[in-house]
């Protein structure tokens, strides 16, 4: 008896574990994130847990809209076909993404792919998806989805995901426009001395900044400090800038991350790496202060700019840990950064006549999902399987309405094996059960 129930314990620890397969491989799908910009009725289209080998994508978003909305591309460079099918029915439009490039869409793992622009303000409960994406590599062998799930943000320094209900994302984004700082309620804080202005901003996580605040340090030549705890802003109003019409505030969150990617591409020698959540033109000229450690006090420091389309870090600054270890970034645009100790640019040529330094170009290796990973440590004979050649996929479809669902298959070998020990189990248990009954009437 004691044995039927240690094989019954087994089985039902096999159904636990199959189930937990299942939903880990659910998670390891592709998903859509859209956030608010900043700019009046505008949202930023993310795709993330997207494979390196895509080099194209096919998707679509819905929106409480009864008009065609205003697409703005995040790519903008060559060898890049970008298309945006708009279907508008009722109240309602639909946007099918169809984007095609020359190289990966991104060599990590979330790509922006665009930001579109409504008639009116829309709530998180106003977006929506099949749930259908396809992506295609280089050959443009497809690889179908279905259950792709859309999340909405509505804070940067947050988690995005769809834990909540849209009416707790649509509570929450009513609950940050009432926290934001303002220009009505921080104006009567501007100090004057020596001839300087200055504006000083204690700022919670993930506070959003007014732009007005902005349009007046341009007008009246103020200094605004924004301090976030674990770094800070300086915004240099006196040395001029602009505000786009339509921007309403400036989310300035730092995150910091650690992307294996970016750290082999800096030979290990990053100390640190952050994204800022503006991702376009800051208001004036800024300086961002971090706090790298006193260990690098009197060290020259490089600040590279990632630019995940091209897969490159571009350098873009270099400054001096000051003694408290503090670092001052000079900085006019967001984007997502790292800190190196290295200057990783810098090749030194010497000819017969003279030596010169030239700058080198820094490729970041592709970072991998988690499902490619997997894949990485099947045994050789499974991974050629893995890679054999589909009929490739050439004609797009005419638009939203005749996207067809497909399905992803979910491994398939894992299901099997899953599938065969539970009937192994379940074979046992009826064994030992009728053995118990024989034994019983004898």
């Amino acid at each position: 008896m004691n044995l039927r129930k240690f094989f019954a314990a087994a089985f039902a620890a096999v159904m636990a574990a199959g189930c937990g397969a299942i939903a880990a491989q659910a998670a390891s799908l592709p998903n859509i994130q859209i956030r608010p910009s900043g700019a009046e009725n505008q949202y930023v289209v993310t795709l993330n847990n997207v494979e390196s080998t895509a080099h194209g994508v096919q998707f679509d978003v819905t929106v409480d809209s009864g008009s065609e909305v205003e697409i703005a591309w995040a790519d903008e460079n060559n060898g890049v076909v970008q298309e945006a099918v708009q279907q508008v029915q009722g109240n309602k439009t639909t946007v099918t993404f169809y984007v095609s490039k020359t190289y990966p869409l991104s060599n990590s793992t979330q790509v922006q792919i665009a930001a579109i622009t409504t008639e009116k303000e829309q709530k998180a409960s106003s977006f929506h998806t099949s749930g259908n994406l396809k992506t295609v590599d280089e050959r443009q062998q497809p690889q179908p989805y279905s259950g792709v799930k859309l999340s909405f943000q509505t804070n940067t320094s947050g988690n995005s995901e769809d834990a909540s209900s849209w009416e707790d994302k649509d509570s929450s984004e009513q609950k940050q426009k009432e926290n934001m700082a303002t220009w009505d309620k921080l104006s009567g804080k501007v100090k004057t001395e020596n001839g300087k202005k200055t504006l000083s901003i204690t700022a919670k996580s993930g506070q959003r900044i007014e732009s007005e605040i902005f349009r007046q340090a341009l007008a009246k030549g103020i200094e605004v400090t924004v301090d976030y705890g674990d770094y800070q802003w300086v915004f240099h109003g006196s040395e001029g800038g602009s505000v786009p019409e339509k921007q309403k505030y400036y989310d300035l969150a730092v995150q910091f991350m650690g992307q294996k990617n970016l750290s082999a591409a800096a030979h290990n020698s990053d100390i640190l790496q952050f994204a800022i959540a503006h991702s376009g033109q800051l208001p004036c000229p800024a300086t961002l202060k971090l706090s790298v450690g006193s260990q690098y006090k009197g060290q020259t420091l490089y600040l590279a700019l990632y630019n995940e389309f091209k897969g490159t870090l571009e350098k873009y600054a270099q400054a001096i840990v000051e003694d408290n270890g503090i670092i001052a970034f000079a900085l006019e645009q967001g984007g997502k950064y790292v800190v190196v100790t290295e200057d990783l640019w810098a090749v030194s040529t010497t000819t017969s006549s003279s030596s010169s330094q030239t700058t080198a170009t820094v490729t970041v290796p592709p970072l991998e999902t988690e499902e490619e990973l997997e894949k990485e440590d099947l045994p050789q004979e499974e991974q050629e399987e893995e890679k054999e050649p589909q009929e490739p996929e050439t004609e797009k479809p005419a638009g939203p309405a005749e996207v067809q669902p497909e399905k992803k298959e979910i491994s398939v070998v894992g299901v099997i094996i899953a599938i065969c020990c539970m009937a192994a189990f379940g074979g046992a248990v009826a064994f030992l059960v009728m053995k118990d009954k024989k034994a019983a009437k004898r």
